[in-house]
């Protein structure tokens, strides 16, 4: 049994799941990570246990469990013994009924917790719906397994399945590094010194107050509840399209279009002009990272100054500037910084645009099955954006406990507003008024 480091960010995970305290954004995210694939077509179940056992065995991050000793967190890497795939056949159940019972039995699979400890970390089951139709169900905790990572499962086990299906060895090609390699990596990123690095961070963070929150702000953030609560900011296609429009114009990304029009809200709501806002990155610094699995999650700390009564214009150059200013520090683990300095924000903005993972099993038919997560309480409130282009769909997502959905109804109502009202406002922000 291999005894290894970890990631800042797997130590962050680990914190909250010990004990529920940890920064944002580590406390909202979801930590179980589902997959459940329809599979419809003759299905050649031992070929498909061999590309799940031959996944696992190759990507040894899964293999992992954790221990802590002396205040010290660190990984063992279980050696891997293959098992039955366990099937289910749900075929007996009556047809009107049996749709149901899968849900039910993938909700339960999905939700059960697992030992960081002891493992495994992933759970793995077939159900036989039909002679013709199964679905594969594989739930893995988040620690070791990111939205990436579902591509990188998507195109392995299809390359996989393939070639055991036809009595072949794999000729899949191993990933050019290890989650471990990533590990070593992030204590010397580029060759830079993490304390040294530490001290830039630090420096460009200097006097943040209580960070910005709609619901005010404990200076160091502790989390009291878990419950959480969404809403879907229902903003036309044409607006989108003006967001969209607008950004490109004022060359800005559409992310930092986003953090500006919510720290603008935060920013009209108190009258606060020094607001920073958390922005979750995937973190896999080049190329041969991009087909290894594990948890490359990283938090740029965007600071944005709204002194002044600034014009519209000189806030984009404000937010790009600051924006980039956070990009340079992208490889600094976030996770390294909150152990020495507190939380610098406590609203997130999550701009999720991975392209979609495909899956293609050789002779079958494959549709993902959509997946509820359970996310816990947020950073008292996330701006999260969906973007499948040309679609993006808005929605917070919130601690039920610091605000009524009457409340985030009318933050919902404020942002519309302001992304209808862009192109016109050329005067200070002191103008612009909100929607309520």
């Amino acid at each position: 049994m291999d005894t290894t480091m970890v990631a800042f960010s797997e130590e962050a995970l680990w914190r909250v799941e010990q004990n529920g305290h940890e920064a944002p954004p580590f406390n909202e995210c979801p930590r179980h990570v589902p997959i459940n694939l329809k599979l419809c077509g003759a299905l050649h179940v031992d070929a498909l246990q061999m590309s799940v056992h031959e996944f696992i065995r190759r990507h040894e991050v899964l293999r992992s469990t954790f221990r802590e000793r002396h205040g010290r967190m660190y990984r063992r890497i279980v050696h891997f013994t293959p098992s039955e795939l366990p099937i289910i056949d749900l075929r007996d159940i009556p047809v009107e009924g049996r749709e149901r019972c899968l849900r039910e039995r993938l909700t339960e699979l999905a939700g059960a917790p697992f030992d960081l400890r002891n493992g495994p970390l992933y759970r793995i089951g077939l159900f036989r719906t039909a002679a013709d139709e199964h679905v594969l169900s594989m739930t893995v905790h988040h620690i070791v397994f990111d939205a990436w990572s579902k591509r990188v499962l998507c195109q392995d086990l299809g390359g996989l399945y393939t070639a055991y299906r036809a009595g072949q060895q794999p000729t899949l090609l191993w990933p050019a590094a290890s989650y471990a390699d990533y590990v070593v990596w992030q204590r010397r990123p580029n060759g830079h010194d993490l304390a040294e690095l530490l001290a830039g961070w630090t420096k460009r963070l200097e006097g943040v107050g209580d960070p910005a929150s709609p619901a005010g702000a404990l200076h160091r953030y502790r989390r009291t509840s878990t419950s959480s609560a969404s809403y879907a900011i229902d903003a036309t296609s044409l607006q989108i399209e003006s967001l969209r429009t607008w950004a490109r114009i004022n060359r800005l990304t559409l992310t930092m279009a986003l953090v500006m029009l919510f720290a603008l809200v935060l920013h009209r709501i108190d009258g606060r002009t020094d607001i920073t806002i958390g922005v979750p990155i995937v973190d896999r610094p080049g190329s041969r990272y991009q087909r290894v699995v594990g948890l490359f999650m990283n938090t740029l700390v965007v600071r944005m100054d709204f002194s002044g009564d600034p014009s519209l214009s000189v806030v984009c150059d404000r937010v790009r500037n600051a924006y980039c200013a956070a990009l340079r520090e992208k490889h600094l683990p976030y996770g390294y910084c909150v152990r020495h300095c507190p939380a610098p924000f406590r609203s997130v903005v999550s701009v999720v645009n991975l392209p979609e993972a495909t899956f293609e099993f050789e002779g079958l038919t494959v549709t993902e099955i959509p997946a509820y997560v359970e996310r816990p309480a947020v950073a008292d409130i996330t701006l999260f954006a969906f973007e499948r282009s040309p679609e993006l769909t808005l929605k917070f997502s919130y601690r039920a406990e610091l605000f009524s959905p009457s409340e985030i109804a009318r933050l919902a109502d404020d942002v519309k507003h302001l992304i209808s009202t862009l192109n016109g406002t050329a005067a200070g922000l002191a103008g612009m008024a909100l929607h309520t």
